[in-house]
């Protein structure tokens, strides 16, 4: 649980960077807004909470800044230096990102009753299907996709900041938690069930982000946790087709895609995914240029054409009786 004493907000590290604002309270880091001192310059700092840390951890986290020094991607912050604080604690420092994160942008459309247009939503992703597959060659896999990790700058696309935040399995969320979840979670199922995950987790987490771009709000639960447990490979929302009618066959297509229970059905890379947003995104725009171009056509109830013509002929009939008067 976090404490004013875990805070480091104030204090300088190393003489170099003053930690201005903690934005992120993670299990066993924190992410700040800090100023680099000699420059003025606004960055990101990933920091570990505790001075010491397990050999292990220390190795992991090691290697995933000399991973990420090698990942070049528009969509990747990068990282700009790492090091140890006088007490022990492991950190680094990451390109910092101006505008607000995504989850904020989700409310702030929410709030207005408005939404990104279907291509709008599915370029948003595509980018980030984009980037974790390059993230996913150098062997890293991002631990905690959500829209409140995903920071959009002034061009309003999407960037990751904390790929470097090194993995702590989380514990089995209790049976009693999942009878009583109303929405899916951006975490896989793997990955509530305290089990290790790879880059079907992260294909899992951008397919629910991706509902909820498209409809407003997370993939729905309508059935019984019976139903759940007894067919596990099932997807168990409530399908796109049915909040959000209207979209292209390979929309649909794509986000079932993302979301089936066990990893082994989805995506099993993010390439796959990427070629798959590809060809929704092709879909959609083929099918606003249609619509545009052939506006729909008024359909009149049959009724209303019979009650027409039975209205005409006896307006026939009752002026020839007068003629013949």
């Amino acid at each position: 649980m976090s404490t004013p004493k875990d805070n480091l907000s104030g204090r300088i590290i190393n003489k170099q960077y003053e930690l201005l604002e903690r934005l992120v309270h993670r299990a066993i880091t924190d992410q700040y807004r800090a100023r680099q001192v000699f420059t003025g310059e606004t960055v990101l700092i990933e920091i570990f909470r505790e001075p010491s840390v397990d050999s292990e951890t220390r190795e992991r986290f090691w290697q995933h800044i000399h991973s990420l020094a090698g990942v070049k991607h528009p969509h990747i912050a990068p990282i700009l230096a790492h090091g140890e604080t006088e007490e022990g604690r492991l950190y680094a420092v990451i390109q910092s990102v101006s505008g607000p994160t995504l989850a904020d942008r989700l409310t702030e459309w929410q709030t207005r009753g408005t939404l990104p247009s279907s291509v709008e939503a599915l370029r948003l992703v595509h980018a980030l299907a984009d980037a974790l597959g390059v993230a996913h060659k150098a062997g890293i896999v991002h631990h905690n996709l959500r829209p409140s990790n995903i920071w959009l700058d002034d061009n309003n696309k999407p960037v990751l900041v904390d790929l470097v935040v090194p993995y702590v399995p989380l514990p089995p969320t209790p049976l009693e938690t999942l009878r009583q979840q109303k929405m899916l979670d951006y975490a896989s199922p793997e990955q509530r069930a305290g089990e290790m995950i790879d880059e079907r987790s992260n294909i899992y987490s951008l397919g629910i982000i991706l509902y909820e771009l498209l409809a407003g709000h997370r993939p729905q639960l309508p059935i019984s946790d019976w139903h759940i447990f007894e067919h596990r490979s099932l997807p168990r929302e409530v399908p796109l087709e049915q909040v959000k009618p209207g979209l292209s066959r390979a929309t649909y297509r794509l986000v079932k895609g993302c979301l089936w229970r066990q990893a082994w059905s989805r995506f099993e890379t993010a390439e796959m995914m990427v070629k798959a947003i590809e060809r929704a995104i092709s879909e959609e725009e083929e099918t606003a240029i249609i619509q545009s171009t052939h506006p729909r056509r008024l359909t009149i109830p049959r009724w209303l054409i019979y009650g027409g013509i039975v209205l005409i002929v006896a307006g026939t009939a009752v002026a020839s009786l007068l003629l013949l008067r």
